[in-house]
């Protein structure tokens, strides 16, 4: 499905690969410890949990649309500063901006920290960001 209206929600098993054909396609989600092969995926909403057991790999290219769906889980088990592993994927495309975010799920940690997206060694992650004044004295 290329289009960004189905609601297909993908669950993987350990050791099987869902193979995109070398094309471009978009899931209302995906989640399970399988594999994402050959081509470009875009996700309607990534899934955050700190207390996730795995995560999905993605060996091909995670695109972005211009507003991103993100669903925290377990925000109560979230460190300050903590990255909480969404997928392994090999590359990513147009990674939104902190304003291009759309946080559902459990908010309650709105109110201690910001959060974004970022794409490192080879993992995407949410970062948390306690929330506070800067304040430089000199």
């Amino acid at each position: 499905q290329v289009s960004a209206s189905n609601d297909v929600v993908v669950v993987l098993a350990e050791g099987t690969t869902l193979d995109l054909g070398g094309n471009a396609q978009y899931l209302a989600g995906v989640s399970g410890t399988g594999t994402i092969t050959n081509g470009k995926l875009t996700l309607g909403t990534l899934v955050a949990d700190p207390l996730a057991a795995s995560v999905p790999v993605i060996d091909a290219t995670l695109a972005f649309d211009e507003m991103q769906v993100v669903e925290v889980r377990n925000a109560a088990a979230i460190a300050d500063g903590g990255l909480v592993k969404i997928c392994d994927c090999a590359a990513v495309e147009n990674l939104p901006a902190k304003r291009d975010l759309v946080f559902t799920g459990d908010t309650s940690w709105c109110a201690s920290y910001r959060a974004k997206l970022v794409f490192e060694d080879g993992s995407l992650y949410v970062k948390f960001e306690p929330r506070g004044m800067l304040m430089i004295v000199r």
